[in-house]
């Protein structure tokens, strides 16, 4: 560790000056006062907010704009430019400005400090401008000596005097965001503060109330970046670093060592593994040249026995073909029956229009007789209904009926007039003789279903004979109205106000009073009855009552007394009998009209049928005649029907009978052709044999005569001369896998082996994976090249899971005898074994 400085650091051009003033010009809701910083004292933001509390009124805002003059850190101003801090600037909508005074945001504002000794501020201030836009750059800072700030008389002078002072200040010492704090104050921190605001980030930090948040290192960071040590610390970070490099370095090296002994162990180790490899592939080349040959010999001895049988099945084939050609002529000496068809065709269409014909007539013969039989049966019908016709004609009948179904209906009508006035007079008797009567009858009936006992108050009134006059026109107006105990009236009215709309509800007495004269009743409603006589003061001619405040008249005249269940059960008795009188009359009525129309109606259908027997007998003779006339044509029609068939039957039996001459003559052929195509089937499928033998590609892969493979195969041993091509095959293949293995190819999935080597295995293995009987593409020599010629780097016997890393063996030069016959011999000659030079290592 680094020891610690024994002089203070750096603190920048404001150096140990102190903040005495601040200025602010478009900062929120700020003010372009100077305020003056004294230590020890409080500063009081005081104002309306937007919402009309303290809140927003700028006591946040203030801290904010001195945060950012002194370069909290918590800004980070050397990473985002100030980009944050563009939101301190004033806006008419957070500010709670009305819209109604047009006011825009500002695009920039302007924090200014002046940083002096307390002692003597006078002698060295420094005035620190430090510039906020909504556009990059957000942050600059600029500053002079001496006292630089705005000293006009109001708030709007003093902003519009604030761009000018920025502009004298010059760019020749303009500061960035990033090199402000360190330019101005130095290394060390000169402002910490704890903002609650969302224009930046929250950090926990040693003021904030978050401080139980933080880790341990985080207080000892925050700790060391206020003693300004932070340059320090880094620099140790970097000297540690170094070291661990170096470290790692010297590690890698002392590795790259060791790979590299090991790396020319496995060189020597291959080299002394080749020779074992190329013995195992000499083995399997020669193995392969004996297969070779016995492969050869088998498919020569195979394609002469096909190519004899191919011969004899060539000669059936010619006889066959001769068969065919022999029924070929027989089938063309017969001709074409195209004229008879055509003479059987036209027979039997000239046939079929005759049939078409004589079953057209038939079907018209049969449709008039049917339409005669049915006038017959209409005139059947109809004799009956004629017979009581009086002479008129139907237009005379049916006017008459027209008449009588009026009358009838007019009749039918006030029959059914008459049995309703029946019906409601009953209805009201009933009503009347249990004082239930009109709409007093239903508020009655509604009213008692609640246990509340009302009268109708014409029912319960009795009116003398010569009170009639006087009364009965004071009474008409109520002859629905109710009585009810009083305190049942409110009851009564609720009941009654959805239900009967308009219902009269008169609250009796509370005590007996007596009653008008010439009026009797059970009822307390004395009071009612003396306001009606008051109010209701008869006529001078007593036809009449009158009450002079509504200008209201009642007439009078009743004919029955109109009060008092008995005149009124009398009334409905004779209205009742009335009904009654009239209702049978209007049934007398009605059956004389239905009477009469049934009359009418008879008379009618006479007329009509009198009309229809008169056409029907017109209609009768025409059908006659053309019955007549359809029987005879269909008569002549069947008789050349009959000569027309017996010509289409002559005419099928000389077709059949050609028909039948040429079907035996075609059958001949097509049994003759079918023998010829199994001779030719016979023949591809040993021409099919004889491709899959492939005698001459086996001479190909041999690459000599006959003679050869016997005499090769002659020369064997007894073991080797007595094997069958596949165990030959086998032996290759296991001489090839043999040498393969020597170079660590053993057929493990995903082991790490060289390109080459590895593209060799997967030659061998697909060698290994085809029919032993089938023709091998690819050569023994071009499948066994990679483990004869490993390429540089390859493994030695037991490490073909490793790669080695090692200098590329030395290769023949360019006259070495062993390259050059390699070169010359890349194509296999007739005696040598397909890959398998005559001097090839």
């Amino acid at each position: 560790m680094t020891s610690p400085p024994t002089s203070d650091p750096s603190r920048g051009i404001v150096g140990d000056r102190q903040l005495v003033a601040v200025q602010a010009f478009d900062i929120a809701r700020l003010t372009a006062h100077a305020v003056p910083i004294v230590p020890e004292t409080f500063i009081a933001v005081s104002g309306l907010g937007p919402k009309g509390d303290s809140n927003g009124s700028g006591k946040t805002s203030f801290l904010i704009a001195v945060s950012l003059l002194l370069a909290d850190p918590q800004w980070r101003l050397e990473t985002n430019g100030g980009r944050h801090a563009s939101g301190i600037l004033f806006r008419p909508d957070a500010a709670g400005v009305d819209q109604a005074q047009q006011a825009s945001p500002v695009t920039h504002g302007y924090i200014v400090g002046v940083f002096a000794h307390p002692d003597d501020p006078a002698t060295s201030p420094v005035t620190v401008w430090v510039r906020i836009a909504t556009t990059v750059p957000y942050l600059q800072a600029n500053w002079t000596e001496g006292l630089h700030v705005a000293d006009a008389p109001t708030d709007h002078e003093r902003s519009i005097q604030a761009d000018a002072l920025w502009r004298e200040l010059g760019t020749r010492q303009l500061l960035s965001a990033r090199a402000m704090a360190e330019k101005l104050y130095g290394t060390a921190p000169r402002c910490l503060t704890y903002l609650d605001t969302a224009l930046r980030p929250p950090v926990p930090s040693l003021l904030s109330q978050q401080l139980t948040e933080m880790e341990p290192h985080d207080i000892g960071r925050s700790l060391i970046a206020l003693s300004g040590m932070t340059p320090l610390l880094e620099e140790e970070d970097d000297l540690r670093g170094q070291a661990l490099q170096h470290q790692i370095s010297l590690e890698k090296a002392q590795a790259e060592h060791a790979q590299a002994l090991l790396a020319e162990e496995r060189v020597m180790s291959g080299v002394r593994a080749r020779e074992a490899a190329r013995l195992a592939l000499q083995r399997g080349h020669e193995a392969w040249r004996r297969y070779l040959a016995a492969s050869y010999r088998d498919a020569h001895h195979s394609d002469q026995r096909v190519a004899e049988r191919m011969d004899e099945e060539t000669q059936t084939a010619e006889t066959a073909e001769a068969l065919v050609l022999a029924a070929e002529d027989h089938v063309n000496s017969l001709g074409s029956a195209v004229e008879l068809a055509a003479q059987k065709g036209k027979a039997h269409q000239t046939w079929s229009d005759a049939q078409q014909l004589v079953g057209e007539l038939s079907k018209k013969v049969t449709e008039l007789t049917t339409r005669q039989a049915v006038l017959r049966a209409r005139r059947t019908t109809l004799l009956p209904q004629a017979q009581g016709w009086d002479g008129s004609d139907c237009t005379t009948a049916a006017a008459h009926l027209e008449l009588r179904q009026r009358e009838h209906a007019k009749a039918e009508l006030q029959r059914g007039e008459a049995e309703d006035t029946v019906a409601r007079a009953r209805t009201h008797l009933h009503n009347v003789e249990q004082g239930r009567s009109g709409q007093a009858g239903l508020a009655i009936d509604l009213l008692s279903e609640h246990r509340i006992h009302a009268h109708g108050l014409l029912d319960q009134l009795n009116v003398e004979e010569a009170a009639r006059p006087a009364w009965e026109p004071r009474l008409a107006p109520w002859q629905d109205a109710i009585v009810v105990e009083p305190e049942q009236e409110e009851t009564a009215r609720r009941l009654l106000h959805a239900v009967l709309p308009g219902a009269q509800i008169i609250a009796s007495d509370a005590r007996q009073e007596p009653l008008p004269e010439g009026i009797h009743s059970t009822l307390n409603v004395a009071r009612f009855l003396g306001t009606l006589q008051e109010r209701l003061a008869p006529s001078s001619d007593g036809l009449a009552v009158r009450d002079q405040e509504l200008a209201l008249t009642v007439a009078g005249g009743f004919p029955t007394a109109l009060a008092g269940r008995e005149a009124r059960i009398r009334q409905a008795r004779a209205d009742l009998a009335t009904a009654e009188q009239a209702c049978t009359e209007a049934t007398e009525a009605m059956t004389v009209a239905t009477a009469a129309l049934t009359l009418a109606q008879t008379q009618h259908e006479a007329a009509q049928a009198a009309e229809e027997l008169a056409r029907l007998d017109t209609q009768e003779n025409d059908l006659q005649t053309k019955i007549d006339d359809l029987t005879g044509r269909a008569t002549k029609a069947a008789r050349d029907e009959q000569n027309l068939q017996q010509t289409w039957q002559e005419a099928v039996a000389r077709h059949a009978a050609h028909e039948q001459l040429l079907t035996n003559a075609k059958l001949t052929l097509e049994g003759a052709g079918k023998a010829l195509e199994e001779r030719h089937r016979n023949l591809a499928a040993l021409e099919r044999q004889r491709d899959q033998v492939a005698a001459s590609r086996w001479q190909q892969q041999w690459g000599a005569p006959l003679e050869d493979a016997v005499h090769l195969l002659d020369q064997a041993s007894d073991q080797a001369r007595s094997s069958r091509p596949a165990a030959l095959r086998r032996q290759a293949e296991d001489g090839l896998r043999r040498a393969y293995e020597h170079y660590g190819v053993d057929g493990t999935p995903g082991a790490d082996v060289s390109q080459d080597l590895r593209a060799g295995e997967e030659m061998m293995q697909s060698f290994a994976d085809t029919d032993p009987a089938g023709l091998p593409r690819p050569h023994l020599r071009r499948r066994g090249s990679p483990a004869r010629e490993p390429p540089c780097g390859s493994p030695g016997p037991g490490r073909g899971r490793r790669r080695a890393r090692h200098p590329r063996p030395a290769r023949p030069r360019a006259g070495d005898r062993r390259t050059h016959q390699r070169g010359r011999h890349q194509r296999p000659q007739p005696g040598n074994p397909p890959g398998h030079d005559r001097k090839a290592p």
